[in-house]
């Protein structure tokens, strides 16, 4: 459970990344759903295939520690690109975007290109 739900919320609002003035609804079930799906309970268990971590280094709401400490814990067939000027919103970013095509095609070759 997170440790100030309040203050999180607070954050989030501030970043832009929650906009619904009515969200969450509960603010203790919010701060609970996160419980069964932290990325450092799953990634360990990915042996047998490859794992991609991507971060940027201007990433205001999840801290660049935390990516290290998943490539710490995953399998043999990991990768970490710290992106600069990346912050937490990928789908815009180019380097981003263009970081996870060429590990994707150096990782998954297809003939058909990205």
């Amino acid at each position: 459970m997170r440790s100030n739900p309040e203050e999180d919320i607070k954050r989030l609002r501030d970043q832009g990344l929650i906009r619904d003035p009515d969200f969450p609804q509960s603010t203790e079930e919010w701060a609970s759903e996160g419980i069964g799906i932290s990325p450092m309970d799953w990634v360990g268990r990915i042996h047998s295939k490859p794992i991609l971590l991507l971060h940027g280094d201007s990433d205001e709401t999840v801290s660049v520690s935390n990516v290290h400490s998943l490539f710490e814990v995953a399998g043999d067939l990991k990768e970490i690109n710290i992106l600069p000027g990346v912050g937490h919103r990928f789908r815009s970013e180019h380097l981003a975007v263009e970081a996870a095509r060429d590990w994707l095609g150096r990782n998954f070759p297809s003939k058909n290109s990205f």
